[in-house]
């Protein structure tokens, strides 16, 4: 019985700290998480749009997708940007890269038919 006794209170006391420990957080401070504020003037582009330069911006916008994937660009972070046949080509990460240079011209040809 008294097995028994001390088993319930240290799973109560268990209880008690794991509850503690959620309700103060680690975090400590007040502050609450702000944004980042994006440089893009439209909110409804994709925000790694943003982490491009002025050119590489304009590009990916009139490319859209992901030639791979076909996710939208920035939907994943700055797209990386690929020479694919003397032709720069925006991809929505690297896990595309490989795929995209095994068969250049079938992946080319999605962007084609957006």
């Amino acid at each position: 019985m008294k097995t028994f006794q001390l088993m319930s209170w240290v799973s109560r006391a268990f209880c008690v700290g794991v509850l503690l420990a959620g309700i103060s957080g680690c975090g400590g401070g007040s502050e609450t998480a702000t944004p980042p504020a994006s440089s893009s003037a439209n909110p409804d582009e994709p925000p790694g749009l943003a982490e491009l330069s002025a050119e590489d911006h304009q590009l990916a916008l009139a490319q859209a997708i992901c030639p791979v994937s076909k996710a939208k660009l920035g939907s994943m972070g700055a797209p990386p940007k690929v020479e694919v046949d003397g032709r720069e080509v925006f991809i929505c990460c690297e896990g595309c890269r490989e795929e995209l240079l095994k068969d250049p011209a079938g992946y080319l040809a999605n962007l084609q038919a957006e």
